[in-house]
């Protein structure tokens, strides 16, 4: 379920949803994380996964939307915050600053061998 969180003072209005996001670091796209977002604007993003990058970090992301509204997108971003869960030491929430817009793809483009 997506929702608009109006009470933020940010620039860009957040949408709670939770998204199965794969992401890779740096440019090596040979190894690919997952997480989940757990909300989303046009300018970033907010998820939650095992594996904590580093702040700083180049970032691409696919989201795996649910291609009913939304079809699945891929961007590129900087991680600008990553820490560990206080009670889960397994769980990170990073924070994206998208460097590039949100560009939809489609369902054909998704293979194992180009996901990025």
């Amino acid at each position: 379920m997506h929702t608009v969180n109006s009470n933020e003072r940010r620039g860009a209005v957040r949408i709670d949803a939770q998204i199965d996001v794969r992401f890779t670091l740096n440019g090596n796209h040979d190894i690919a994380h997952q997480g989940t977002s757990q909300n989303l604007s046009t300018s970033g993003l907010y998820m939650t996964t095992n594996f904590g990058p580093r702040i700083g970090d180049d970032i691409a992301l696919l989201m795996n939307l649910d291609g009913k509204r939304l079809q699945s997108s891929i961007t590129k971003g900087i991680v600008v915050r990553s820490r560990f869960d206080k009670k889960d030491n397994k769980l990170f929430h990073v924070s994206v600053a998208f460097t590039e817009p949100l560009t939809q793809l489609s369902s054909d483009l998704f293979t194992p061998n180009n996901l990025f």
